[in-house]
């Protein structure tokens, strides 16, 4: 405030002055000393206006710190007031809650009290039914048993119709492709060596592998199982032992369906004019036209 006074009363003298030496001149020599003296006291005048204006901005500035620092410490005195209330409010809900379960506790303990002749009147209604109620579960037991046992000879039943239905289309691909290895081994001259046991009558027990053994690398893997249906599942290796193609043939007895899906590293011959799905009749003659050209290449790779 006193900076502000200061220099309001400086700026009053530096108007006085100045309206002095234009308003009324000195007159030459005999007044120089007083313009000069004029002039000095302008000067300092505008100094000190300059000082009293940093001083006064210095003290805003000041001012302005200072408030904000007081509203800093007042939001921080606000947040420690909040956090002691919260504390405090839970502290209190604490009680509260621990007053509640108290009481609830009483509560069940007189409850409990008063249905302690019913616990004492069912032990002896209990231990006296015991057989009874042994006889009744033991009987809805053996009830269980029955029908779980029912239910899987069901399931087998279902699955051996359901082998049976596809037992020729996967007995027949699986011997014409084992047919033609063996002719090209007698005709060059070279052992092949197969596995020539007889399908289960049911492909639901257990996946059943028979290799065909063309060289000692070149194995091919005929899997018999099922997938979502009974199926025949061909793994073909190369000279070097590595897998060069599959061949999954997928029989529906069902829908009187069956698929060919083959997939090989070198896509010959094409599996697009390969797979698809086809009906019963006549499946000797599609799956013969199906996989000459492909055991015809796959073989060309297993020869060293």
């Amino acid at each position: 405030m006193v900076p502000v006074i200061l220099l309001s009363l400086l700026q009053l003298a530096i108007g006085y002055i100045a309206f002095h030496v234009t308003i009324h001149p000195v007159e030459k020599k005999k007044d120089e000393g007083k313009r000069n003296l004029f002039k000095v006291l302008m000067v300092l005048c505008c100094l000190g206006t300059v000082a009293l204006s940093g001083l006064q901005e210095h003290s805003t500035h000041k001012e302005k710190g200072a408030l904000t620092q007081e509203l800093k410490d007042a939001k921080d005195s606000n947040d420690r007031m909040r956090l002691e209330f919260r504390e405090k409010f839970q502290t209190v809900l604490i009680q509260l809650n621990a007053a509640k379960t108290e009481d609830s506790k009483k509560i069940t303990d007189e409850k409990i009290r008063v249905i302690q002749k019913d616990f004492n009147d069912w032990a002896d209604m209990f231990i006296k039914n015991l057989p009874k109620i042994k006889g009744e579960y033991s009987k809805t037991q053996e009830e269980v048993n029955r029908k779980q046992l029912q239910a899987h000879a069901d399931e087998d039943r279902a699955h051996a119709q359901i082998s049976q239905g596809a037992y020729q289309i996967i007995d027949f691909t699986r011997r014409y492709v084992e047919g033609m290895v063996v002719a090209y081994g007698k005709k060059a001259s070279k052992e092949v060596k197969i596995d020539s046991t007889a399908l289960p009558d049911s492909f639901y027990l257990k996946e059943c592998v028979y290799p065909i053994r063309i060289t000692t690398n070149a194995v091919w893997q005929l899997h018999v199982g099922v997938s979502s249906v009974p199926c025949l599942r061909i793994v073909f290796q190369d000279s070097k032992g590595n897998q060069s193609a599959t061949l999954l043939l997928d029989v529906d007895p069902t829908r009187k369906i069956y698929a060919i899906n083959y997939s090989a590293t070198v896509p010959f011959p094409d599996p697009a004019k390969v797979n698809g799905a086809f009906e019963f009749p006549d499946y000797e003659t599609k799956i013969r036209e199906t996989l000459q050209p492909i055991i015809e290449t796959q073989l060309s790779q297993a020869l060293e």
